[in-house]
């Protein structure tokens, strides 16, 4: 049987506030729906920032406040050390104060007067026993309330954070009394900041924030929580469903299953490197928007000396699965070299696994401040998954981030924190590649949905693997020959006998209008098979500008590809600087036109381009040099129909040679 029990309690607070010489009184809620139960001998610990409300669960137990709705019931007699000293009569002696305060609560003075030299003895404030309380420093007041209350031989014992005060011997004598009252059955509740202390003393308890309860349960569980969800209150978030608890606290994700933290460390956060600087998104100031909805939310991040924004986005789709988006809108005049994106998993996590392969993360290496990690091909990284062993609090889930959205410029590595951090690292880099400093419509970092399966799943876990496998294999497809045209919800791929040889997004457009630049890699894709030989691609962007795109591939013969670009606007709009990209892997390393040729192994940098002419018309050819004798790649002809570019460039992606690109720069039409 419950000794305090508390159902459905609401308390409201009246405050008024001055204004322009006026006193306007303002209601609020400071307990909302508190629903406890606390068993005889329990000592139950109540946590919660400063303001949150755990004082007022105290009063609301003792008595000294009525709920406005709902009931109390308690079953016992109370002592109670709240506002220390509050009781006290500042021209009474010590002395006095005991039999005073023993007798207000029911206790007769032969009983005071055999207890009250060990009070005194407790209290040990020598001869200002005697002397008025009002002399009292705040360390004695502690040590006569705290003796006063524990030999009051109460049933309940309530405690508000008053071991804080007073010198480390006080302190010290007082929490071994609490354990000497806790091995005697007495019940005893317990508010304090000190973590390791509660930990010790209680075995459960809730977490209070804005009068709600948040978390009730096992005193770790319930501390863990907090810690997560603690600081600034504008951008902390948490959304729940089921046994999933996703909580962004100023720039980091935070999940949890079953009660159990599953990411680690610094759990989900992004790393801009700019200028030889590096900016964490923990750092930011963040700003948490509503969404009208408990299963979405959107946060908004910036930095005092960079200006650049983050936005996050999730939705919950189900218990086991959400949306995640983190962007970087709309940036000028900053160089952003690039973004890493973080997931730090629990190092209990011992394996990862792709759609074509498992393996167990590397060995945690010795030094603290370095992490090993190793990319992973573009195509295992569209979806990744870890998996391990059961935890300290149970079995842990299988995660899978399934990304739905690639770019020629992002890449995945798999690796450790090392032994310092102790966690797994799914980590994901986006290389900026736009060396000229302009205006960026949106740059997504990440876009995934992630997908929890409990361990015991396993039937349903390869089925689902089966399945997803079979849906990227199974898009809109063209099949020339040799040449295989694969049409995804977000790229176009280009295959030869089994090999892909476009890289990335594969086609690639972008424009501007009104000063922004809209890319195809950031809008959303609507793919159509007109038949087995013509596939239409409508792209729409999420700010929805008065304008669309459609792409129209077509088979002209076998091994060749008619793609057609074509602008709809609504109104004037007026759209500039339309650039067509094609990526294609590393292999191709020569290039050629009717006056010009070059091997791109000289492109040393990142980023430097080859202009192969103003006014190109007899299109580029690209081959890989061992094309003759081994016959493994096909040559690539690219040749421009009807419209005249202004000019053809050609790039290399990156340091390591992962992909190169065509771009046709200010076609008309």
């Amino acid at each position: 049987m419950s000794i305090i029990s508390l159902q459905d309690v609401w308390l409201r607070y009246r405050v008024e506030f001055k204004e322009e010489g006026k006193f306007v009184p303002e209601y609020f809620w400071a307990a909302k729906g508190i629903n406890i139960e606390i068993n005889k001998g329990e000592v139950f610990g109540i946590i919660g920032e400063n303001g949150a409300g755990k004082t007022t669960i105290l009063k609301l137990i003792s008595g000294m406040l009525k709920p406005d709705n709902g009931r109390v019931i308690v079953n016992g007699t109370i002592s109670a050390l709240m506002d220390i000293g509050l009781s006290f009569q500042g021209d009474l002696t010590g002395r006095e104060n005991i039999y005073l305060i023993s007798s207000i609560h029911g206790f007769a003075k032969k009983y005071i007067k055999e207890k009250c030299g060990d009070i005194e003895r407790f209290a040990a404030i020598g001869k200002f026993i005697n002397a008025p309380v009002k002399s009292y420093s705040h360390g004695m007041y502690m040590r006569l309330a705290f003796a006063i209350a524990i030999h009051m031989n109460s049933d309940i014992l309530l405690i508000d954070d008053i071991l804080a005060v007073g010198d480390i011997y006080a302190q010290s004598k007082c929490v071994d009394k609490i354990f000497e009252l806790k091995e005697q059955g007495k019940t005893i509740v317990f508010i304090s900041h000190d973590i390791e202390l509660s930990k010790r003393l209680c075995a459960r308890g809730i977490f209070i924030r804005e009068g709600v309860i948040l978390k009730d349960g096992d005193i770790n569980g319930v501390y863990n929580y907090y810690v997560e969800t603690a600081g600034d209150k504008n951008g902390i978030t948490i959304l729940e469903k089921g046994c999933l608890a996703i909580i962004f606290n100023n720039g980091k994700i935070i999940l949890r299953w079953r009660g159990m933290t599953i990411t680690d460390n610094l759990s989900w956060h992004v790393i801009l490197f700019s200028s030889r600087r590096k900016f964490l998104s923990t750092s930011a100031r963040w700003d948490v928007q509503e969404r009208g909805s408990r299963d979405e939310m959107s946060a908004s991040g910036s930095w005092p000396d960079m200006p650049v924004r983050l936005e996050v986005d999730i939705s919950v789709l189900n218990e086991k699965e959400f949306l995640c988006e983190i962007s970087m809108p709309e940036f000028d005049g900053i160089d952003i070299d690039e973004s890493h994106c973080n997931l730090l998993f629990a190092n209990e996590y011992a394996h990862y696994f792709t759609l074509r392969q498992k393996a167990p993360f590397p060995e945690v290496f010795s030094r603290d401040e370095q992490w090993e990690a190793y990319k992973i091909s573009e195509s295992d990284g569209r979806l990744v998954g870890v998996a391990g062993k059961a935890g300290q609090n149970g079995e842990l889930p299988v995660i899978i981030m399934e990304r739905l959205r690639d770019d020629a410029q992002l890449c995945c590595r798999i690796g450790n924190a090392g032994p310092k951090n102790g966690a797994r690292v799914i980590q994901y880099i986006h290389v900026n590649s736009n060396a000229s400093g302009d205006k960026i419509a949106t740059r997504k970092i990440f876009f995934a949905k992630i997908k929890i399966f409990e361990s015991a799943e396993t039937s349903e876990l390869e089925g689902y693997l089966q399945t997803t496998n079979r849906l990227l294999s199974e898009s809109a497809i063209m099949r020339l020959g040799f040449m295989n045209i694969f049409c995804r919800p977000d790229r176009v791929e280009i295959y030869w006998k089994n090999k892909l040889i476009s890289y990335g997004s594969g086609l690639h457009t972008q424009f501007r209008y009104e000063g922004l630049i809209y890319k195809s890699s950031d809008a959303q894709w609507s793919v159509d098979k007109k038949n087995d030989r013509e596939i239409t691609v409508t792209l729409y962007w999420p700010d929805k500008p008065p304008f669309r795109q459609s792409w129209n591939l077509k088979a002209q013969g076998e091994g060749i590809i008619k793609w057609e670009v074509m602008m709809g606007t609504v109104g004037e709009a007026e759209i500039k600087g339309k650039e067509a990209e094609l990526f294609v892997i590393s292999e191709y390393d020569r290039w050629e036109t009717v006056d010009e040729s070059g091997d791109f192994s000289k492109i040393e940098k990142m980023g430097d381009t080859v202009i192969l002419g103003k006014y190109v018309n007899s299109g580029v050819r690209i081959a890989d040099r061992n094309e003759i004798n081994n016959g493994l790649l096909p040559s690539l002809s690219f040749e421009h129909v009807n419209k005249t570019p202004k000019a053809l460039y050609i790039s290399k992606l990156s340091n390591e040679g992962e992909a190169v690109r065509l771009k046709y720069v200010g076609i008309d039409g």
